[in-house]
């Protein structure tokens, strides 16, 4: 899908449709590369416009769902603020534990390196 060295520091990324689908590839701080959807799971607007670039989060434009370089949910500003019975604590430590609200992370894709290209397999591709 890409090369290493499009993303050589922490917070790069580029996008890149494949498969159908808007796939974002990212470097987290630690050096890890990943490739998720860059679709938001709440309303399916894509969470960059941008082909490229650098930052520490990203933001879906629709409701401000906002995701980390890993593909979290980090906020969703209107379902803390309306929702009734929203625990925020809940929410942040069941996000961490892979507990209910990890579902709206952004997909992961599996990827792979070899010799500095990053290749991706489709869903349903073991």
């Amino acid at each position: 899908m890409g090369r290493a060295d499009q993303i050589p520091e922490p917070g790069d990324f580029f996008t890149i449709s494949l498969f159908g689908e808007p796939l974002l590839a990212t470097r987290e701080k630690s050096g890890q590369i990943n490739v998720m959807s860059a679709v938001c799971r709440h309303r399916g607007a894509i969470v960059t416009e941008e082909a490229k670039g650098n930052c520490s989060t990203f933001r879906c434009v629709y409701h401000h769902w906002t995701y980390g370089l890993d593909g979290a949910l980090l906020g969703c500003p209107a379902m803390m603020e309306k929702t009734e019975d929203f625990n925020k604590a809940e929410k942040w430590l069941g996000a961490a534990s892979g507990g209910a609200l990890a579902r709206f992370h952004l997909h992961e894709f599996r990827q792979s390196l070899m010799g500095g290209l990053v290749g991706v397999a489709p869903r349903g591709v073991v």
